[in-house]
């Protein structure tokens, strides 16, 4: 009980609510494409492991392949950034199942980013608009690629990071994580003028504060040079490139 109780409260309830809910649509998700798949192909899902590979379809095919055996300069996996299927690959020494492990690393992901999103709108909001915003991420339509095998729920939840470190000024975890995030999608690069536009209110704040100081201070901070760190990510995946195909922009 003490062990319960423990973990209840490693997290405040409003996260623990939002999990809910991440957890509550990832059901309806997988009810709804069990049915679907039984009325569109006449066939009824008779084991577990069926309700999850019927959602292996198109991108996700790709990333449990570079999991499972790597980077191929034949089959267009070179496209695909490494980071998602390098976690995959490590969840599934565990899970035994490459399957599996797809859906526990976008599981896990889609629950944290949906913390990290009430976290940072928090910052600037009442509780009840943070609450509200997860609540519309969730029902988006096109969120339903938070919960299945694709990268989208581990980038999200590692930009959301990145920007709530930097909000934090530290700048030397936000310059991990978004270097990171180039490692999952190529939309990690928005990252760079985001930090850079944090990093100049940051800046215009002190330099207010300084002045209206008795006391002299300088109001740069060597920390906002994290941000160069960012393309670092890209730089990995580039390196894959020329390592696989003996070109580094071979995915163009």
């Amino acid at each position: 009980m003490k062990g319960l109780t423990r973990i209840v409260s490693f997290l405040p309830r409003e996260d623990w609510i939002v999990v809910g809910w991440v957890l509550a649509i990832k059901v309806l998700l997988f009810s709804f494409g069990a049915k679907s798949y039984a009325v569109l192909w006449d066939s009824y899902i008779t084991s577990p492991y069926q309700w999850f590979e019927i959602w292996d379809q198109w991108d996700f095919g790709y990333y449990q392949k570079i999991a499972e055996f790597g980077y191929s300069g034949a089959d267009g996996s070179i496209a695909f950034y490494p980071l998602f299927p390098w976690l995959v690959r490590l969840v599934a020494c565990v899970s035994r199942s490459y399957l599996a492990a797809v859906f526990i690393v976008s599981g896990i992901a889609s629950a944290v980013a949906a913390i990290l999103l009430r976290r940072l709108v928090q910052l600037d909001y009442p509780a009840s608009v943070a609450m509200r915003s997860v609540w519309f991420l969730l029902i988006l339509p096109t969120a339903y690629f938070l919960h299945i095998g694709y990268s989208e729920g581990l980038f999200l939840a590692l930009a959301l990071a990145c920007i709530l470190a930097a909000r934090g000024e530290r700048w030397r975890l936000a310059g991990m994580l978004g270097a990171l995030c180039w490692m999952t999608r190529a939309t990690g690069a928005v990252l760079v003028p985001t930090l850079a536009v944090e990093a100049a209110q940051q800046f215009w704040i002190r330099r207010r504060s300084c002045s209206q100081s008795s006391v002299r201070s300088s109001a740069w901070n060597w920390q906002w040079l994290w941000i160069a760190t960012v393309p670092a990510g890209f730089a990995v995946y580039l390196l894959i490139n020329w390592s696989v195909s003996g070109d580094p922009f071979a995915f163009l």
